[in-house]
């Protein structure tokens, strides 16, 4: 992608590490052509730097914006209950995250919505009927 940072370099703080991969998730996650399959590889990578690191606030930034980027990439990859489940776990490292609480928020609403009208579209399930046994004659 362009605009993508190297990756961090061995020895590195965990949270500068961890800026690094949430840069370079950003990057896979921008226009023109957005890759969220990689995007949700750098996430991944962020989450488990900023979570070896030593709690402070400024890692609970890094952490927040890690989730918040892995839920955001995984919505993009069609994964909308493993993105839900993504700031579940966030939210149980970082309590009370304005971030995270907004973005589970904002995909409870649109899943809900998706819910809502995919059973505007789809007639209530009614017992299917039995395939109709069509006996066709044979020409022997």
């Amino acid at each position: 992608a362009a605009g993508m940072p190297p990756p961090p370099a061995a020895g590195m703080p965990p949270a500068t590490a961890a800026n690094i991969y949430l840069l370079r998730c950003r990057a896979l996650l921008s226009p023109p052509n957005p890759q969220p399959h990689r995007a949700l590889r750098e996430a991944d990578k962020a989450v488990q730097y900023a979570a070896t690191g030593d709690k402070g606030q400024a890692l609970k930034n890094v952490l927040s914006e890690a989730f918040h980027l892995r839920g955001a990439a995984l919505v993009r990859c069609n994964a909308h209950g493993e993105a839900l489940r993504c700031y579940h776990v966030g939210l149980r490292m970082i309590p009370n995250d304005p971030q995270l609480l907004n973005d589970r928020l904002q995909l409870t609403q649109s899943m809900w919505r998706l819910d809502e009208s995919r059973n505007r579209l789809t007639p209530p399930p009614t017992a299917m009927p039995a395939p109709a046994h069509t006996t066709t004659a044979s020409a022997h």
